[in-house]
């Protein structure tokens, strides 16, 4: 509901929206409803941040951070990639 009351509003500021696993739970067609909302917010001006596993999200990333004791190649770091390198 916060996303949707902001993407109303329009406001000319840039912003820093964070998503902490947002896609749980929602439906195939509600996470392309969600990446379009993304979509918009990035078009704005804002930077949106979100944690999350689920591939169709992270197909769409510019940059993909892998952090955690599975994260990177031995487990230890973290890495990034562009997008084009990973999917």
């Amino acid at each position: 509901m916060r996303l949707a009351a902001h993407l109303a509003h329009r406001t000319s500021e840039d912003g820093l929206f964070i998503f902490d696993e947002p896609t749980t739970g929602l439906h195939f067609d509600d996470i392309n409803k969600l990446l379009s909302a993304f979509r918009r917010l990035i078009e704005a001006g804002a930077t949106v941040l979100i944690i999350e596993h689920n591939m169709d999200v992270l197909k769409t990333a510019d940059w993909i951070i892998d952090l955690g004791p599975d994260g990177g190649d031995s487990g230890d770091m973290w890495w990034q990639w562009a997008r084009r390198k990973v999917c």
